[in-house]
């Protein structure tokens, strides 16, 4: 009763269609009762079915869990500082008196549970992360300038370290156990042991100090004025942020590549007359960058926490 469709590149839903259609189009059963006898009813529920309405809350419960974690630990990791706030605001020429009129009116002598409190209230209705400084500056209004500065370092870094790790990772696989697959195996170890922050202190004095080709101090200047003065302020810190992770994202690519490369089809291709680089270029990278990327998005994480030490040493008015 009802047409069933060619598939000639079947994905893993596609070919799960394919058999629940025709296993109803043999017996004569509706496709809903061969949906639910095939067992693919949960799988099948509509946006707006309370069985995908529950399993998005599963979802998304480990990442609500996390983020109110992680502002718990941080808020109350700064209750133990040393750092007097009503002392960094008012300076050293305030007296006792007005330094016990700011921590009472700030609620600084509150117990710790009761200006954590205050602070989720302030946060989930309000949107207020809370002031810092003399003039009480507002930290939504910080974070909102400097996080766009760390980003862009960020994926700055994720760019590097993809073009170094994708043509040191090929060329290895292509020249498997020898000389290029030796020297760009000692630059992997080499570059995944080297820490960032020491890699920038060097950064710095090879090429600011002993050669002033760089610059490593000033305010940054937006791409969208001048990206070469935008290019020449970030290339240091993000080659300092990239280098450690392309050192380890060239191991996993060569690895790919090569088992890749074993595979029957590309023996096949190439025995039928097809070009090697052509064979590499159009299926083996194809093929084999899927793990690769996997391991780059976890790599980012890293990347965003590394960007924080790297501004504090290039001076980078970001989250550091």
């Amino acid at each position: 009763p009802f047409p069933i469709p060619p598939f000639p590149f079947p994905s893993l839903y596609q070919t799960n269609l394919h058999i629940i259609m025709t296993r109803a189009a043999r017996s004569g059963r509706t496709l809903a009762t061969t949906v639910r006898q095939a067992g693919f009813a949960g799988r099948c529920a509509t946006p707006g079915d309370p069985r995908e309405q529950s399993r998005e809350t599963h979802r998304t419960a480990p990442r609500r869990a996390a983020d109110h974690g992680s502002r718990r630990d941080v808020f109350f990791l700064m209750s133990f500082s040393k750092i007097d706030e009503a002392y960094t605001a008012l300076g050293e020429g305030a007296s006792q008196k007005a330094l016990e009129e700011y921590r009472e009116s700030h609620g600084l002598n509150d117990p710790f549970f009761v200006r954590y409190g205050s602070f989720l209230w302030n946060f989930f209705t309000k949107g207020d992360l809370g002031s810092y400084g003399a003039n009480r500056a507002p930290v939504s209004d910080r974070v909102a300038e400097a996080f766009p500065v760390t980003l862009q370092l960020t994926f700055l870094g994720l760019l590097i370290a993809v073009v170094i790790s994708v043509f040191f990772g090929v060329v290895a696989a292509l020249y498997r156990d020898r000389w290029p697959d030796k020297a760009i195996r000692v630059f992997s170890i080499a570059a995944i042991a080297t820490p960032s922050f020491w890699l920038g202190v060097l950064l710095i004095l090879a090429f600011a100090i002993n050669s002033p080709i760089f610059d490593v101090s000033g305010e940054l200047v937006p791409f969208s004025e001048d990206p070469g003065a935008w290019l020449n302020r970030m290339l240091l810190p993000a080659f300092a942020l990239g280098v450690p992770v392309a050192g380890s994202l060239t191991r996993v690519i060569r690895t790919a590549v090569v088992e890749e490369l074993d595979k029957d089809y590309v023996r096949t291709a190439i025995g039928a007359g097809i070009p090697k680089r052509v064979v590499v270029s159009r299926n083996v990278l194809r093929n084999a960058l899927i793990t690769p990327i996997t391991v780059l998005g976890l790599r980012i994480g890293y990347l965003m926490g590394g960007a924080v030490v790297i501004e504090i040493i290039f001076n980078l008015n970001g989250m550091g």
